[in-house]
């Protein structure tokens, strides 16, 4: 069943956004005006209902986040999750949450994550943004390569402590730098 989203932040993930789960975890519901995500609507990924929130909406729903711009709808909506074992994540009421969505930052596989437990997303976000200049898009093959070698040297007869050696020695080497320039 569907929370409402008035306006969407194309920047955040599909699992950033005003919908809800249910608990089969398979079934993506979306509502409000969010154009954004029209092709995921037109390919089946997501159920987009181009309504506001209805009380009810949450019935066997497993995961929410209720993000509109609209305090007495977000109000509606805590209130709501809060008689049923939903588990609901309110945009600007971190009281309301019974969990904090950090903002993210990916590359391949390495994933960073920074938090304020919902005291002050924006500045989540400014450091995250002064993450990406420090960590840029080569860390996504740097761990690629690194996630390999380590298989490698697990594989070997070699003790704990030579193992530790040997990947601190590897991350001696400015492996990203030599990825960057490489390019």
């Amino acid at each position: 069943r569907p929370v409402q989203r008035d306006k969407i932040d194309p920047s955040k993930s599909i699992g950033n956004i005003g919908f809800a789960i249910t608990k089969q975890q398979k079934s993506y519901h979306l509502m409000g005006d969010c154009p954004y995500y029209s092709n995921d609507y037109e390919t089946g990924k997501i159920d987009w209902r181009q309504r506001t929130y209805c009380q009810g909406d949450l019935q066997g729903v497993f995961l929410a986040i209720a993000a509109t711009d609209h305090p007495e709808v977000q109000h509606q909506i805590a209130e709501e999750a809060a008689g049923l074992p939903v588990l609901l994540n309110s945009a600007d009421d971190p009281a309301a949450c019974d969990f904090q969505v950090p903002s993210k930052l990916r590359r391949g596989e390495l994933l960073i994550t920074i938090s304020t437990g919902g005291a002050s997303p924006a500045l989540a976000k400014q450091i995250r943004k002064r993450l990406e200049l420090e960590f840029g898009w080569e860390y996504g093959p740097v761990v690629a390569l690194l996630a390999r070698l380590r298989q490698l040297v697990l594989q070997g007869s070699n003790t704990t402590d030579d193992r530790s050696k040997l990947f601190n020695t590897m991350l001696g080497f400015d492996i990203a730098e030599s990825v960057r320039n490489a390019d």
